[in-house]
Parts: structure tokens; C-alpha cells; sequence
């Protein structure tokens, strides 16, 4: 998908699903700033900027129910699902956010022919052996509801199978490290990363920008996963991951969307680096088909 006119129109404008949320207010912000049309999506379709933008629209949509994900999506130039867990009550929680909400809305992106979606998941997903993992998981358990890595990379696995076998609608899967409140890094202090082998923290701010980069970014970043870190604090979520070269490490780029030049596919990871890739899909989770 070739996005040059992505949210240049204003009856194509760029979705934000969980533009209620940390990242998804900063993504909306960033696009208004850009000038480019934006519908930010909440469940209650409330109000996320200070003031009234021509670039801004509001919508309600519920990612735990397809039929109003749909709506919400429907005539969109892009999406960006910025949405996560919030809460244990009905419907807030990792399984109905990270797995459902993402599928639903996958499937959703699918239906409509939206060109691109891009999804804020997390770091390390698919290291369960890492202690960043099960401290992620302890530490929101008891407040937005079990295994949330689990049902993050459950969640990519489904939009993943989704997506496969077509190429008019395409993905990228964004993971940053740990998240701080603190104000942008810049992406000549960033690291990003493919093989899911590094771990740090990473600013809110810079996750946005590098979302926003990802998704203006056209075809350079079609089917692509990555990870994003500060460069300071970097380390390898495990001893026994080989090292990787250069072509899988990208740093001291000058802007954000040149930190992610000469990504590679999924399937080219799975075929020319079988040793960083791996099935998990979380641990114990609900087939898909149960939970909708």
C-alpha cells in the first residue's frame, strides 16, 4: 500500500482506535499538527484535544464488539490501534483488548479495505522466559486483569493469520520497551530493532512518532514487526540470542521515518532468520473462535 494520500482527505481520514489512551492522544495530536485528517475513536466518542481542530473528528467504538469497530473504521485512509487494556470491568481487559479488540478490528480493516493498520503491541512478547515479560504481566494483573503479554502476541498472532494470503491491506506491528512519561528522545537516541532481542525504556512521545513514521510511511514498512527502545539501557532479553548484525539494527537515523528504512518482512525474517522467530502465541489462551 503506496500511502501518499493517506489522511489528505477528509472523508479518508486516519483512524486512531484508544485515542483515549496515552499513545493514541499523541497520535492524534501529532496528525492534527501534520494536518492531516484524523478520527480519533473512543468508547464514548468524548473530546481528546484542548481545543477544536478542522482535522479532528470524534467517533465511539467499542474494539470488544465487531459491528461497531466496523462502523468506526469504515472509509478510513489507515488505523492505527493504539488501544490496551484499561480496566478488569466488563470487557477492559487484556483478553477482550489485546486479543478480541485487535482482531475485531483487524478483521474490521479487512472488510473495509482500509490500506494499512498499524498496531502498538509490546516488547518481548515473544520471550515469556524474560523477566521483563512476567513483570509486565504481575504488574497489571492487578490492575487491568491477567497474562497481558500472553494476549498481546495472541493478539498479533490472530491479526497475523487474518492478514495472510492477501496483499490489497497490509500491517505493521509496532513493540516498544518499557514506557516512561518523560518528553521525547529524538530518533538519534533511538533503537530500532527486528528479532525481538532488545529490551529498554522508550518515551510515549517517540512510540507516537515512530507509530505515526510507520504508518505514513508507505510500502517500506508493509508486513514488517518491530522493536523500539532507547538506545541508553539497551540490553539483550536473553544471554542465548545471538547478537544480531546490522541488518537488523537500525540507530542514529536523523528523522523517524528513516529510522525505519530497509525493514524486513515477517517472511523474510522467518526464512533468512529462523534463529530469532518462534510460534508462541501466549500461554493458555483461548482460541479466538471462543472468546468473539
Amino acid at each position: 500500500a503506496e500511502l501518499k494520500d493517506i489522511g489528505t482527505d477528509v472523508l479518508k481520514p486516519i483512524s486512531i482506535i484508544g485515542a483515549g489512551g496515552k499513545v493514541g492522544s499523541i497520535c492524534t495530536d501529532l496528525l492534527n499538527k501534520k494536518g492531516l485528517y484524523t478520527r480519533a475513536i473512543t468508547r464514548s466518542g468524548r473530546k481528546i484535544l484542548g481545543g477544536d481542530s478542522q482535522y479532528v473528528s470524534y467517533a465511539s467504538g467499542d474494539v470488544t464488539n465487531y459491528e461497531l469497530i466496523k462502523k468506526a473504521v469504515d472509509g478510513s485512509s489507515g488505523v492505527i490501534f493504539a488501544a490496551s487494556a484499561s480496566g478488569k470491568k466488563k470487557g477492559g481487559d487484556p483478553e477482550h483488548v489485546d486479543y478480541l479488540g485487535l482482531y475485531n478490528t483487524a478483521k474490521a480493516c479487512l472488510e473495509c479495505g482500509v490500506p494499512k493498520l498499524v498496531v502498538v503491541s509490546a516488547g518481548s512478547v515473544t520471550r515469556p522466559d524474560f523477566v521483563g515479560f512476567k513483570a509486565t504481566n504481575l504488574f497489571v494483573k492487578y490492575v487491568y486483569g491477567e497474562k497481558i503479554m500472553d494476549y498481546k502476541i495472541a493478539g498479533e498472532a490472530v491479526m497475523r493469520d487474518l492478514y495472510a494470503n492477501q496483499d490489497k491491506c497490509s500491517y505493521t506491528v509496532v513493540r516498544p520497551g518499557g514506557l516512561s512519561d518523560a518528553s521525547a528522545e529524538g530518533p538519534e537516541l533511538i533503537h530500532v530493532s527486528q528479532g525481538d532481542v532488545y529490551s529498554a525504556e522508550i518515551t510515549r512521545q517517540d512510540v507516537a512518532e515512530v507509530t505515526v513514521a510507520a504508518l505514513l510511511k508507505g510500502k517500506a514498512t508493509d508486513f514488517t514487526t518491530f522493536e523500539l527502545n532507547m538506545k541508553k539501557g539497551l540490553n539483550k532479553v536473553s544471554k542465548d540470542l545471538d547478537t544480531p548484525g546490522p541488518e537488523l539494527v537500525h540507530d542514529g537515523a536523523r528523522s523517524y521515518d528513516a529510522l525505519l528504512d530497509g525493514l524486513l518482512t515477517d517472511e523474510q525474517m522467518k526464512s533468512s532468520y529462523p534463529q530469532y522467530m518462534n510460534d508462541f502465541r501466549g500461554d493458555k489462551i483461548k482460541p479466538i473462535s471462543e472468546v468473539v
